[in-house]
């Protein structure tokens, strides 16, 4: 008895159930299959409740019809039951986060402009998961500039893929390309290692920066030597840093810490890196 009410409060919690549901689910369960007479006769709820009872469960997917000749009605198997609810849940929760991440860059401008002083408001730590995310949205929000330093893979990686070819995909990065240069906003790019960014970028992403660089609507640069940090500068006003690799975690909380402007400091870098840096040809010689 003890087990069915803890069982009955969960499901009270979980699938936000009354008390007439969790009662007919459990007569459901029970029972192999049972028509709204006898549902009713068991609960002790009207027959006119009844069906609107049922009505919930079903849109809960923890009931089903069973026959319609009589019309019987039967439980779900719980674990096909949870599997659906966390499949909704799941469903629910990305398209909740994707519009939380659509408004992301509109509400930290507001935030910015009221709080230009903080440095947290001005640079974003994310991971790998979400830069692709993050980056159409930028490319739509810039009106100036639009920076990105995209650092050398470390000699321990096993993956035989530079970052960019990680951050981007070919068709998205055309029409990235073709909103920047419907702005006016041009997208600088700064490379470590021009042979290895060449040898470890796909042939179509190549393709895709030499049109863009024919174009005059990107600029690639190559610093002759690797970066630590992976980084884009949006319009001299928000960064974001990127961390690609787990074992870059530990350092996370130190980028937090407010000092002086953070993001001053990256765009003297900037400046002084893409000086130095020099035109590149996407030719692999």
């Amino acid at each position: 008895m003890k087990r069915d009410d803890e069982t009955k409060k969960h499901l009270q919690i979980l699938f936000k159930l009354t008390k007439k549901e969790i009662d007919v689910y459990f007569q459901l369960l029970i029972n192999e299959k049972l028509t709204a007479t006898e549902l009713s006769q068991s609960t002790k709820i009207q027959r006119t409740r009844i069906y609107e009872v049922i009505r919930s469960l079903k849109e809960n997917g923890l009931v089903e019809l069973r026959s319609i000749a009589p019309k019987e009605f039967s439980a779900i198997a719980p674990r096909k039951a949870l599997d659906n609810w966390l499949f909704q849940r799941r469903k629910l929760f990305e398209e909740e986060s994707s519009n939380m991440l659509s408004l992301l860059p509109s509400l930290q401008g507001i935030w910015n402009n009221r709080h230009e002083e903080f440095l947290g408001s001005r640079v974003t730590l994310i991971t790998e998961d979400l830069v692709k995310e993050i980056l159409p949205i930028e490319v739509q929000n810039a009106k100036k500039h639009l920076y990105l330093a995209i650092r050398d893979p470390t000699f321990s990686s096993s993956t035989a893929t530079t970052m960019f070819e990680r951050l981007f995909d070919p068709s998205t990065l055309v029409k990235d390309i073709e909103n920047l240069s419907h702005k006016g906003v041009k997208l600088h790019i700064l490379i470590g290692n021009q042979k290895q960014f060449i040898q470890r970028t796909s042939s179509h992403l190549q393709k895709t920066l030499e049109n863009g660089l024919k174009s005059e609507n990107i600029i690639v640069k190559s610093l002759g030597m690797s970066f630590p940090q992976s980084f884009m500068l949006v319009d001299d006003i928000r960064i974001y840093l990127f961390f690609l690799d787990s074992n870059e975690d530990s350092h996370s909380e130190a980028l937090r810490a407010e000092s002086l402007s953070l993001v001053e400091l990256f765009k003297l870098m900037w400046d002084t890196f893409w000086t130095k840096a020099r035109p590149i040809h996407m030719k692999n010689h």
